[in-house]
């Protein structure tokens, strides 16, 4: 009896990579201590402290950009389960099993003004989305290569 089982690993987009991000970390800071200085050597000494502040926000929402884009999600079906599986720095691993014959793959489509929703899997009167940090038209394709695998899991299934 051979065992099939189909997994999807789902990783967010990354703009900037380390090096990246520590390049343009140190090019905000020169910037802003360069400005900064211009502006008080004028006597304008609230702007290097407005400038300052602006550079450090920036700075804070790219790494917590870098941070987020190290979480993934994990998608196992194989012949009696799908498994989910999501994975983020500094937080414990989040794990749930459908039973592979009852769970649905649903996903929220708004045709009118052409969006993409929520993934979302259904099984037994229990909903769980997923794959949030992917796009619209990524969670379309996951979604079809979602559906394909459960079925073809279904077919496997039932030839035994």
């Amino acid at each position: 009896m051979a065992h099939h089982a189909e997994t999807f690993i789902l990783r967010p987009n990354s703009a900037l990579g380390h090096r990246q991000f520590i390049a343009l970390v140190a090019l905000l800071g020169t910037a802003s201590a360069i400005a900064g200085a211009a502006f008080a050597a004028m006597g304008a000494w609230p702007v290097p402290l407005f400038s300052g502040v602006t550079a450090a926000s920036a700075i804070v929402a790219l790494w917590r950009s870098m941070a987020a884009s190290r979480e993934y999600e994990i998608v196992t079906i194989d012949e009696a389960r799908l498994v989910w599986i999501s994975l983020k720095p500094a937080q414990a691993a989040r794990r749930l099993e459908f039973a592979r014959c009852f769970v649905r793959v649903s996903l929220e489509l708004d045709r009118r003004r052409d969006l993409v929703g929520r993934l979302l899997l259904q099984s037994s009167g229990r909903s769980h989305e997923i794959a949030r940090f992917l796009g619209g038209e990524e969670r379309l394709a996951f979604a079809a290569a979602l559906r394909a695998a459960l079925e073809g899991s279904r077919q496997i299934g039932s030839r035994q």
